[in-house]
C-alpha cells in the first residue's frame, strides 16, 4: 500500500521528539498496541541513523517518517529507511536528497504561491503549516479545493485542538499532532486507541 493511502486510512500522524534515543522503540510499540502504525520522528533533537534505522527494521509494518530542517537530516532519515520526510517549508535541497533515495518528500506550504511552487517541482503531497496561521475548517475546504490533485495534510502540532476539526475537511488526507506521544507509554497507548476507535466508528478504517 502506498504510504499516502496509509495516512488517508488512519487520518492521524503522531509527531514525536525524543530526548533519548532509547525512548523510540517503546513509543513505537505503544502506538502499534493502540492500533496506529504511523509516526513522524522530529529531528529537532539529535537522532542517529543507527537508532532510527533500528526502529524502522524492527517495526517493519509501521509507516515511519521524519520531520527535518536541512539536507543533512534528510540524508540521515532517508538512509535510515523512513517512508516519508517532512519539513516546515519547501526546500529544493531536501527534495533533491529525498529524490536521490526515492523517499517521498512532503514540504510545508501555506500560500497558493508556495503550493504552486511545490507542484511545479513535481511534488504531490503537501503539509499545510503552520497550523496557527490556517483558516477555519470551512475556509480551509475552499482553499484546498483549488488543488484537487494534491494530497494535503494539516500540521496541527502547534495546536492539537484543531486536529479534530480539520480531520473532517474534505481534501485533507490527514492531520499531524504531537499530543498523542506525550506522557507515559500507557497514556500513549490509551490516546492512540481513542483516536483509532473514533475513526473506526465513522467507517474510515
Amino acid at each position: 500500500m502506498e504510504n499516502t493511502d496509509i495516512i488517508r486510512q488512519y487520518k492521524t500522524i503522531p509527531v514525536a521528539s525524543f530526548a533519548k534515543e532509547e525512548l523510540i522503540m517503546p513509543t513505537l510499540g505503544a502506538l502499534c498496541s493502540g492500533g496506529l502504525p504511523l509516526i513522524c520522528v522530529n529531528f529537532e533533537r539529535a537522532i542517529g541513523k543507527k537508532a532510527l534505522g533500528g526502529a524502522v527494521n524492527t517495526f517493519t509494518d509501521m509507516f515511519i517518517g521524519a520531520f527535518v530542517s536541512n539536507r543533512s537530516q534528510a540524508d540521515t532519515a532517508c538512509r535510515s529507511g523512513v517512508r516519508f520526510v517532512c519539513s516546515r517549508y519547501l526546500s529544493k535541497e531536501i527534495l533533491a536528497e529525498c529524490a536521490a533515495h526515492d523517499t517521498r518528500y512532503i514540504p510545508g506550504c501555506l500560500t497558493p504561491t508556495e503550493i504552486q511552487s511545490a507542484v511545479d517541482l513535481g511534488i504531490d503531497s503537501i503539509l499545510l503549516s503552520p497550523s496557527g496561521m490556517l483558516p477555519d475548517a470551512a475556509s480551509l475546504k475552499k482553499y484546498i479545493s483549488l488543488y484537487p490533485h494534491v494530497k494535503f495534510i494539516a500540521d496541527c502540532t502547534d495546536d492539537p485542538r484543531k486536529a479534530d476539526e480539520y480531520s473532517e475537511v474534505q481534501g485533507l488526507i490527514g492531520v499531524m499532532r504531537s499530543d498523542i506521544t506525550s506522557g507515559g507509554l500507557d497514556e500513549i497507548a490509551a490516546r492512540t486507541t481513542e483516536v483509532y476507535k473514533k475513526y473506526a466508528e465513522t467507517g474510515d478504517f
